[in-house]
C-alpha cells in the first residue's frame, strides 16, 4: 500500500475533442496576442501546426503534470511521473488497436497554450497525444532500420 500513500503529483489530462474549427479559432486568437519577433513568429507557426493537428485528429489528449512545488519528491519526477502516464496511455492506445503519436514541439512549453489548457507554473504540459485511426501500411513500404543496439546502449561495470 505504500505506492497509494506515495502519491504526490497529479497527472493531468484533458481529451480535446471540442468543435476543430473553434479549437483553431483559440490557437489563432493565441497566435494573434503574440508579439512580431522572430520568436513570436516561430510560434505562431508552431501554432497553425497545431491547429492542423486539431482540425484532422479524432481525438487528442492533453498530458500535463500537476506540479506541487516545494513538495519533497522533486519536481522533475513529478514531471517525469506524468510522461511515464502518457506512455502508459499511448501503449494502451495501440494495444486497442487505434493508432497514436506524442507530439511536443513549442505548443507544448508555450506559457500562453500551457494556460489555455488550465497548465499554470510550476505546473507543465508533457506533450498532447494525437488518437485516430492508422492508415494501413503500403505493401512494398521499406521497413525501418533499427540501429545497432552498441549505438544506445552501454554496460556498466562498476
Amino acid at each position: 500500500m505504500l505506492a497509494a500513500r506515495a502519491r504526490s503529483w497529479t497527472a493531468k489530462t484533458l481529451a480535446l475533442r471540442a468543435d476543430p474549427r473553434r479549437a483553431a479559432h483559440e490557437v489563432g486568437r493565441a497566435c494573434r496576442r503574440g508579439g512580431k519577433s522572430a520568436r513570436s513568429r516561430e510560434r505562431c507557426g508552431d501554432r497553425r501546426a497545431l491547429s492542423r493537428l486539431v482540425e484532422r485528429t479524432p481525438l487528442i489528449i492533453a498530458v500535463g503534470a500537476k506540479v506541487a512545488a516545494g513538495h519533497k519528491i522533486r519536481e522533475s519526477e513529478q514531471v517525469m511521473s506524468a510522461g511515464a502516464a502518457a506512455m502508459n496511455m499511448l501503449n494502451a492506445v495501440h494495444l486497442l488497436g487505434y493508432g497514436g503519436m506524442w507530439v511536443t514541439g513549442l505548443n507544448a512549453y508555450d506559457p500562453k497554450i500551457n494556460a489555455l489548457l488550465g497548465f499554470e507554473a510550476p505546473s507543465q504540459l508533457v506533450g498532447f497525444l494525437a488518437v485516430g485511426t492508422p492508415r494501413p501500411t503500403p505493401k512494398d513500404a521499406p521497413k525501418p532500420t533499427r540501429p545497432p543496439r552498441a549505438e544506445h546502449t552501454a554496460e556498466w561495470m562498476g
